[in-house]
């Protein structure tokens, strides 16, 4: 309904103010198209930065029983790494389908500092499987899903 109303009032505009309505409606289709356009470089370019972040996942002897995975973080970045959340997905070798549990990847927030070119490990707690699946049938992987801002 709400829709109706808007393009009667610019219907009475257009008749009533032809020339400044066309004029504004010109303005704010440009102002539009100026944000998406903006908004999508933004995008592109968080893009870009997370793919040179790797990320790999290992089960480590080293550490304890509640967090068995290593993940190791290699900036390959110009910027620092403050906060992040990477996404870890449990598969079988050679298979795509993802064994987490409800077949949804888990997501770990941390905030482990990583300079440029530098890489830093942490031992995190391995994500929930479905049902039969064991520990030893599949190999994690993980990627940096979202990047914040400085603090």
């Amino acid at each position: 309904m709400a829709y109706v109303a808007i393009a009667l009032i610019l219907c009475v505009m257009l008749w009533k103010w032809t020339r400044k309505t066309a004029l504004g409606l010109g303005i704010l289709v440009a102002c539009i198209a100026v944000a998406a356009l903006l908004s999508d470089f933004a995008g592109r370019k968080a893009e870009s930065t997370m793919g040179k972040i790797a990320v790999s996942m290992e089960q480590s002897a080293s550490c304890p029983d509640d967090a068995p995975l290593r993940m190791t973080i290699e900036n390959g970045t110009e910027e620092t790494l403050y906060k992040y959340q990477v996404e870890i997905r449990a598969k079988k070798p050679g298979h795509s389908d993802i064994y987490n549990y409800g077949a949804t990847p888990a997501y770990y927030p941390t905030d482990l500092i990583v300079a440029p070119k530098e890489r830093k490990s942490l031992c995190v707690k391995a994500p929930a499987l479905g049902y039969g699946i064991s520990p030893n049938d599949v190999v994690y992987e993980a990627r940096v899903t979202l990047l914040f801002k400085k603090p």
